[in-house]
């Protein structure tokens, strides 16, 4: 199933330039957010795609090897990013935040990083699936400071 024209992102309220990537179509779901502020953000989030893209599930594929799969291809994504960060001077200091799920029958494998939430969205009801990898969510977790004053937190997200 195509979901491609479901799909789309907006450049947001603060950055002047839109740095998201994103694939919609069935058996892989990514959305890559580029770092706004940082070096290359929307070649970053590109790579990311790009490389999750290449994913491929044969008709036994069981959900144990496309969580692998998906896993493999996000670190080596990482490291196209590295590599190109490395050896291009305008890339320096490029980097995104990714979300995919690839559908295997009728489950779900997740790879996750950064702070572009997944939901999962049943029963008419939203619930979240994916926590925050950032600092504040890190005081979080450790009880430095509670959910209510994430929200307001200077270095919120």
């Amino acid at each position: 199933m195509d979901l491609s024209s479901a799909a789309g992102t907006h450049v947001g309220l603060i950055r002047p330039q839109n740095e998201d990537s994103y694939h919609c179509s069935h058996p892989l779901y990514v959305v890559a957010d580029g770092l706004g502020g940082h070096a290359a953000g929307e070649v970053a989030s590109a790579l990311v795609v790009d490389r999750l893209r290449e994913i491929t599930l044969a008709q036994d594929t069981s959900a144990e090897q496309a969580q692998e799969q998906l896993a493999e291809a996000v670190r080596d994504a990482n490291r196209r990013i590295h590599r190109s960060a490395t050896e291009d001077p305008e890339h320096a200091g490029m980097g995104t935040t990714v979300t995919a799920a690839v559908a295997v029958g009728d489950m779900l494998c997740f790879a996750h990083v950064g702070d572009s939430r997944g939901y999962l969205f049943r029963d008419g009801g939203l619930e979240r699936i994916t926590e925050d990898h950032t600092p504040v969510q890190r005081a979080v977790r450790a009880g430095v400071i509670s959910d209510e004053e994430a929200v307001r937190h200077p270095s919120r997200h």
